[in-house]
């Protein structure tokens, strides 16, 4: 059966990248074998499975060959597609991951670190002194966004446990306030609130950025909407009226007399969206017409419109 390296870095199977690292950090701290003097063998076995573990999990092409043959199908090799894999071997550096990591190959560094404060001594620089911003996509639709709305969102971060040492997945919930007008990629940050994996390192900022999703019947256009309405050829030359039900629910019913082209528009003044740098300003709601042309036109048909139009014409020639 081989080894569980899931159970070696105590995550599930389904554990993301970041679960992983979690795994690790806490996992190899608890047998590096500078914390089990008592147990050094042990410790050194098991220090080493980890760090193999986590090689091998941590990459996709590993990790799926691991989890369609297990350690013995890793290792051994398999036959595929006549050309044979060699097999897996660890040929890493357990301590070189490790401080890869924590940042000194002692699991006693940080206790160093706060003891050596005061006295003269050169404390261990840190790579950087805030965590990266954790960005997230706030999925909005026209309506949230021309109404104003609020959104519950549950984010899942990495954070420093109580213990002041290891991290742990944390789970929580967001209120994200959304105001009227915001546009697609619009940024709203939790100060603070993103990613904590390191004591020493203060924790990133959460950042929601909007993205606009696809409305049935508006395009928008900066605070502009646009709505296409769709009429056969007959309706665009004798007139038709048409009813568009807006963002706010309201029905606006127009009677279109004149004849309408393929590049006729109609604007609606501040039927559009809020402005969300000038509240009281609202953008236009903008008709366009899309034809729809017949593919095919019998003779006495042809004959009929043809007869129309030319009298159409000269009556506008001798206008």
């Amino acid at each position: 059966m081989g080894r569980d390296y899931y159970q070696t870095m105590c995550v599930s199977r389904d554990a993301s990248d970041e679960e992983l690292k979690n795994g690790y950090r806490t996992v190899a701290m608890k047998w590096h074998p500078q914390k089990n003097p008592n147990q050094k063998e042990e410790a050194e076995a098991k220090f080493r499975e980890i760090a193999e573990a986590y090689d091998v999990l941590i990459d996709p092409v590993k990790r799926a060959r691991y989890d369609q043959y297990g350690e013995d199908g890793l290792k051994n090799g398999t036959m595929e597609l006549n050309s044979e894999f060699r097999g897996y071997q660890y040929v890493g550096d357990p301590f070189a991951l490790f401080q890869k990591f924590f940042g000194s190959v002692s699991p006693f560094a940080e206790v160093s670190a706060m003891l050596n404060q005061g006295t003269g001594l050169a404390s261990r620089t840190l790579s950087k002194t805030v965590e990266d911003s954790l960005e997230m996509e706030l999925p909005c639709t026209l309506e949230e966004l021309y109404e104003g709305a609020t959104k519950k969102v549950a984010i899942e971060r990495s954070r420093i446990r109580p213990d002041g040492r290891s991290s742990h997945t944390d789970k929580k919930l967001f209120t994200v306030p959304i105001r009227k007008g915001w546009r697609a990629g619009t940024r709203l940050t939790f100060n603070g609130e993103g990613h904590q994996t390191h004591p020493k390192i203060a924790p990133g900022n959460l950042v929601f950025v909007v993205v606009e999703e696809p409305h049935a019947n508006f395009v928008r256009a900066g605070n502009d909407l646009v709505y296409t309405h769709k009429i056969s050829l007959c309706e665009s030359l004798i007139g038709h009226t048409l009813n568009v039900t807006t963002l706010d629910k309201n029905v606006l019913s127009l009677h279109i007399p004149e004849v309408a082209s393929p590049s006729y528009e109609k604007r609606l003044r501040c039927r559009g969206m809020p402005d969300p740098e000038a509240p009281d300003e609202t953008g236009d709601l903008v008709i366009r017409w899309d034809i729809s042309f017949p593919k095919t036109l019998s003779p006495s048909e042809k004959t009929s419109i043809s007869a129309v139009l030319k009298k159409t014409e000269e009556t506008e020639a001798s206008s």
